[in-house]
């Protein structure tokens, strides 16, 4: 039986490389949605830096801080923000759901 070449290298064996690639596209992708729903720019760039807001939990100290920031910058947030406006047809949750880009820019 053989064993893989674990010391060959690319963009495809590379977990680190795949997911900044991964993040480079989710951001164009966000970034292209949101030019084709012409929301207000303004209110993009506000709110790229909304997960940086959950930095507010090193408050109550390093553990709840901890998790509280990592809860904010994973896509479980953001996704059920965007499901609710698309189920409810809430244009405000569409046009708040802001943070994939600083999450695809920091996956980058």
């Amino acid at each position: 039986m053989s064993r893989p070449n674990l010391e060959r290298r690319g963009v495809l064996n590379d977990p680190i490389a795949l997911q900044r690639l991964e993040g480079g596209v989710l951001l164009v992708l966000s970034l292209l949605t949101y030019w084709k729903l012409a929301g207000p720019w303004f209110l993009y760039v506000l709110l790229i830096l909304a997960p940086d807001l959950f930095m507010l939990g090193y408050l109550r100290g390093p553990r709840p801080g901890a998790a509280a920031y990592n809860l904010g910058h994973t896509w479980l947030l953001p996704g059920i923000l965007a499901a609710v406006g698309i189920i409810g047809g809430a244009s405000l949750a569409l046009d708040s759901d802001r943070p994939p880009p600083l999450i695809a820019l920091t996956d980058a």
